[in-house]
This record gives C-alpha cells, structure tokens and sequence, in this order.
C-alpha cells in the first residue's frame, strides 16, 4: 500500500530538496543551508526545466568605447604626426582604468552607521566583508552583483565593523528581513568560488515579505527558521493578482518572525500539486492557507473576500493555537495499490 500523498509529489524529499539546490557547474558551497524538512508543497520540475537557476539570468556586460574592439577613434587633424602617438597611449592607459571604474561600482561602507543604514535599505541586502580587491571572493561578487540586480550588494573593508558583526574572516553575508536572518558565507570556507556559486546563494537565500514560490526560493523557504507560512494562492495574469500580492505583502511586516509570506502562482502547470495538497484547482482562485511546517497541518481561510483584517485573524487564530479544533484543508489521506 502506498499513501497517495507521498507518492503524488507533493512532498519532495530531503533529497531532492538538496538536488535541486546546486545547479550544474555550481561549486559545492559546504555551508549554504540544506533543506532541513520535506516540502509539504514543494513540486518536481520538469527535467527541461531541472535547475536552470542561474541560467535564466541575463548576464549584464561592460561596454564602453574604449573597450569596444570595433571602437576606431577620429582624431582632429591637429593630433596627427607626434601628437596622433600621444593621443593613442593615452587612449590605452586609459582602457584599463575604465575597466577597474566600473568594477568598483558597488557602495563602499566605511563605518557601522553605513553598513547599518545600507543593511535597512532593502529588504534583502547582500554585504561582502572582504580586505579589498585582490581579496577572494571580491571579483566572483561584483560579477554575481550583475546578475542579480534585485538585490543590493556592497563592499565593507574596515575590520572594526566586521567585529561589530562578530566577523573574523572574509565573509558574503546576506540580510534579510522577511525573518530577520542572516546568512553567513565565509569565503576560506568554500572549496571553490565562482560568479556561478554566489548567484546560486543569493538566488535561494532571496525571500522577501511575500516571496514567489519556485524551485529555487523552496530551498531558502523551507531551510528557514521560521516553520510556518501563510500562502497567497492566485492565478497569474488575473485582475486580483498583484493587488492581493501588494496587500499581503504590506501585511507581511506585522509577522516578522512568526510567517513567512508566500505567493503561489496556480497559473502554473508546475505548481498544481501544491494546490492539490490544499484540495484546490486553479478554478478555485484565489484563496489564502497557512501551512504549519512542524506539524506538517495545513488550513484554508474560509471562502470571503480576502482582505487585510480577515488575513490577520486568520493569522493571529493559528498563533493562539485556534486552529488546532478546526478541520484541516485538502482531501484525506488514501492509500492504493
């Protein structure tokens, strides 16, 4: 007899958590946080689509005249003769010096006060507390930085605010204030580093007040310590769509710590199974759930319109153990050959 519910992949295995953590020609980072529990609605990709991560990100590249292999300066006629030699060695010091302008693009934090004020600015942050250039990690991040403009990336060099983050080593930390996490990756640590690996890192540590469902978010979701999640099922491309994500994600603030908010296309063939761990097809849309991961329970707002207060009922009814008496969401469980 097999129980439906694990066989139908809904709950993907810890296995299969980790697998789809690390894409190809990713390095294997031996700190960036493993699945710790199945998730309850985490989905299998479809092979195409198995780990693409980074790949799906277009890759911004430097362009500028003087690094342009077709760039052909016209010169007046008075820089010809000595002055034409003169002109084009300036032409090549110059090359370089742009290139190293434009690596250097990324905010230096010189003291507490800015690391603090850059820290509060986004609601996911990334800070490397690396000694300076030649240092590594220092050019993996400022290409990581590119391909990942969603998130605000900055340089702090000045040892005296690594110790007021109880830093000792070069480390790429992200902050995050969805559960007020900070993820520590510390540089000496990891066997080999790459542009590859850091967006990888960003990528599933990247949860904000209401964060998208895919497979690559799964990972961060789940590995959180906060256990519980309160999700926004809607079809994308629906009237209501980004107006109840907008709403929700206000909402968000008030339970830092306590719910992760997250949104979950039914839109998406991908995401079907999820829907059916709650008992409910696209048609059915939207509607919210919380998702409690250290009982592996599951409840539904009751049908109505969704708004701010009946979210936040909702939410404070499960925090004072109300919904422990109410019947859980999604068919029972049956078994089958």
């Amino acid at each position: 007899m097999v129980n439906r519910m694990q066989s139908c992949g809904c709950f993907a295995g810890r296995e299969a958590a980790l697998d789809q953590r690390v894409p190809p020609r990713t390095v294997t980072v031996r700190h960036v946080p493993q699945c710790p529990t199945a998730s309850a609605y985490q989905d299998h990709l479809p092979a195409s689509q198995e780990r693409c991560g980074h790949r799906c990100r277009t890759r911004q590249r430097l362009h500028s005249p003087l690094l342009c292999p077709g760039f052909s300066p016209r010169l007046p006629a008075s820089a010809l003769g000595g002055n034409m030699l003169v002109t084009l060695l300036l032409a090549l010091l110059l090359s370089p010096a742009a290139a190293t302008t434009k690596d250097r693009d990324l905010p230096r934090l010189n003291d507490t006060s800015a690391a603090e004020a850059f820290v509060d600015s986004g609601e996911v942050v990334v800070i490397g507390f690396l000694e300076g250039e030649e240092s590594q990690g220092y050019k993996e991040l400022v290409a990581a930085a590119k391909r990942v403009p969603s998130v605000p990336v900055a340089i702090c060099s000045e040892k005296e605010v690594w110790a007021d983050y109880s830093l000792s080593a070069g480390t790429i930390t992200l902050f995050r204030k969805a559960d007020g996490h900070r993820e520590n990756l510390v540089v000496e640590d990891v066997r080999k580093l790459d542009a590859d690996g850091l967006v990888n890192f960003i990528s599933i540590n990247e949860l904000r007040y209401i964060t998208e469902y895919n497979q690559v978010t799964a990972v961060g979701l789940f590995h959180s310590q906060v256990k519980s999640h309160l999700l926004l099922f809607a079809n994308g491309g629906s009237k209501d769509y980004a107006e109840l994500k907008k709403q929700l994600g206000a909402l968000a603030p008030e339970f830092t710590g306590k719910f992760l908010f997250v949104l979950i296309n039914g839109a998406l063939k991908s995401n079907s199974q999820s829907l059916g761990y709650f008992g409910l097809k696209s048609k059915d849309l939207p509607r919210v759930g919380i998702y409690d991961g250290d009982g592996d329970k599951k409840w539904l707002l009751p049908d109505g319109d969704i708004s701010a207060r009946r979210v936040r009922d909702f939410c404070q009814s499960f925090l004072r153990g109300e919904l422990e008496d109410v019947e859980q969401a999604g068919a029972k469980t049956k078994t089958e050959l």
